[in-house]
């Protein structure tokens, strides 16, 4: 389910979203995904996607493909606000990395150790300076048996 769906009911967004399974013997397939609303109770057989917003970082900053971290439009404080909102975008369903943290572990967080995230990230951003452990990405391939690679 993508992180931009929401209730058309209640407008929630808040990923209290759930896909529930539900049989018709009518359709050839016969199964098909609902969505429940936690919120309102609502069940969808689909549901609207919200558009992306603007790229707050201009085209400007682009030039050559190459982002200058000097420039003041990269290093400007996040408030907390911003920072829990980029936190609701994550999407969901992603494997942790070595912290073992998914997303939605930190979307779901207390507000103390999303106040220690705050804070760190505050501290890469005025200090230019990230974590080594930061810098890396854990890669798993999942093999698949031979024909399933086509669906």
């Amino acid at each position: 389910m993508s992180a931009l769906a929401y209730c058309s009911k209640c407008t929630n967004s808040d990923h209290r979203l759930t896909p529930i399974p539900h049989v018709d013997k009518s359709s050839p397939s016969g199964r098909h995904l609902r969505y429940f609303c936690y919120t309102c109770s609502a069940i969808h057989c689909t549901l609207p996607l919200r558009s992306f917003d603007d790229c707050p970082v201009s085209d400007e900053l682009f030039q050559n493909n190459i982002l200058d971290p000097r420039d003041a439009r990269l290093t400007q404080h996040l408030t907390r606000e911003d920072l829990d909102y980029w936190l609701r975008q994550l999407p969901h369903d992603k494997r942790p990395g070595d912290d073992e943290l998914t997303y939605e572990m930190w979307q779901e967080a207390p507000a103390e150790m999303k106040d220690a995230l705050y804070q760190v990230v505050n501290q890469v951003i005025q200090n230019g300076k990230m974590p080594t452990s930061w810098e890396g990405a854990l890669t798993t391939l999942i093999p698949k048996k031979i024909g399933e690679e086509k669906s």
